[in-house]
């Protein structure tokens, strides 16, 4: 089963004002690490890692890559993929 496992680690404004820096850096350290475990449980499993993205709300920091791994999934199932 095909999987795209988007990992944000962009700035978080929420964990900013709780956490130290180095605390945030060990944070998306562990998260990647989660991530490309969880990624690598499908054969056809993909770990993308969006810097620019905080983990609030990927789908407005990163709105290209997520309509994209959307359009990546699909697109073995011509009838479903995006036109053109």
């Amino acid at each position: 089963m095909p999987l795209i496992v988007l990992t944000a680690t962009g700035r978080d404004v929420t964990r900013a004002h709780l956490c130290p820096p180095e605390l945030l850096r060990e944070i998306n350290k562990g998260k990647c690490a989660l991530h490309a475990e969880v990624a690598a449980e499908s054969p056809r499993g993909e770990q993308r890692i969006l810097d620019e993205a905080g983990r609030g709300w990927l789908q407005e920091g990163s709105a290209g890559p997520v309509i994209q791994a959307g359009y990546d999934l699909v697109r073995p199932f011509p009838s479903m993929a995006a036109p053109g």
